[in-house]
């Protein structure tokens, strides 16, 4: 209990360091944000804002626990993966590494693009799992091989179809045989409410779709697709979408 109670009051002064931020009109280690920045500058500029500051580490963890996100990530991590001991495991744009104590004796191996992520997650989560700074292409997905499980949480709502189906491409080669790729991300549909639209529209990702557009793109790399929705895994309302990717073998 009283490890639960240390836990609480960690997060909670995490948070209220975040919050401080926010109110100060201030970028995570830096000075105040210039008048033309602030929120009352625009939508536009304000969004450019929120962008900044989610690209510190710490704000963004504090950000994904607000909303739902992590219990959402955990919930699927449990349910849809199931990792066990000696698993491997290949999350890809694992952003500050907050998920890697999820998979206990796996062997987990974090990739992102962004530097302060990947500094944060090496400081933080080193001794659950190993992580990189760099983008996958055809050179660096070579070095990963016979993956139980690739993730692709949150990052297919970021790129244009052309990059989409590469990254997939690529990806489907880290797999080991009877290996399976698991993506989450927010989709539209015809019946949601403004409010869902709302909150989707306004995501740093530019490129949220249907569920036929996200599974047609799935297809495009493995040839078994199976798509589920949760639309309450979140606090907020959230449409979620979760594909398990695999290539079976040919007849």
């Amino acid at each position: 209990m009283l490890r639960v109670e240390r836990w609480k009051d960690a997060r909670a002064a995490e948070f209220r360091a975040v919050w401080r931020l926010i109110r100060a009109g201030r970028r995570p280690n830096g000075p105040p944000v210039p008048a033309e920045q602030t929120p009352e500058s625009g939508v536009h500029d304000a969004e450019l804002n929120m962008t900044e500051l989610l690209g510190h580490p710490a704000l963004y963890i504090a950000a994904q626990r607000l909303i739902g996100a992590t219990r959402a990530r955990r919930l699927i991590i449990e349910n849809e993966i199931a990792p066990g001991p000696g698993w491997r495991v290949l999350d890809i744009g694992c952003g500050p590494g907050y998920l890697a104590p999820l998979f206990g004796g796996a062997s987990y191996v974090g990739v992102d693009t962004c530097d302060a992520y990947i500094r944060y997650a090496k400081a933080h989560y080193a001794a659950w799992g190993t992580f990189h700074c760099f983008e996958i292409t055809d050179e660096t997905i070579r070095q990963f091989q016979n993956y139980d499980v690739v993730m692709l949480f949150g990052v297919l709502h970021h790129l244009d179809d052309p990059d989409a189906v590469a990254l997939l491409t690529r990806l489907r080669l880290a797999l080991k045989p009877g290996g399976k790729m698991i993506t989450l991300d927010g989709y539209f549909s015809s019946d949601m409410s403004p409010w869902r639209r709302y909150i989707l529209r306004s995501d740093r990702g530019k490129f949220v779709r249907e569920e036929p557009a996200y599974r047609r793109l799935a297809l495009s790399a493995f040839n078994q697709v199976d798509t589920q929705r949760f639309d309450h895994l979140f606090y907020i309302p959230y449409n979620l979408l979760v594909m398990s990717c695999r290539q079976t073998q040919a007849p």
